[in-house]
């Protein structure tokens, strides 16, 4: 499944139960590829599936210190924190 649709399912989930999305923040967990001349690139297109302005998503990278499956690059790992407003507080 494509992750750019798991995103846009999770904040259309969260526009339905009544809130604004404001802020996202993704850490990606993984050994290969090296990914830090792209998160730029990644953080605009994130921001343009869903909605918000660039300024308001932030992409971070992590090899995660080598440990687990994602260290041995076995695994890949996304962690996506949203911040969001309940609509009319």
């Amino acid at each position: 499944m494509d992750s750019g649709d798991l995103l846009r399912e999770v904040v259309q989930r969260t526009t339905a139960a009544g809130l604004t999305p404001h802020w996202i923040e993704l850490t990606i967990t993984a050994r290969s590829p090296r990914l830090a001349d792209r998160l730029p690139e990644m953080g605009e297109r994130i921001a343009a599936l869903v909605g918000l302005p660039a300024s308001s998503v932030s992409v971070k990278a992590s090899t995660g210190n080598l440990i687990g499956d994602e260290g041995a690059g076995r695994a890949v790992r996304c962690t996506v924190l949203l911040l969001a407003e309940q609509r009319g507080a």
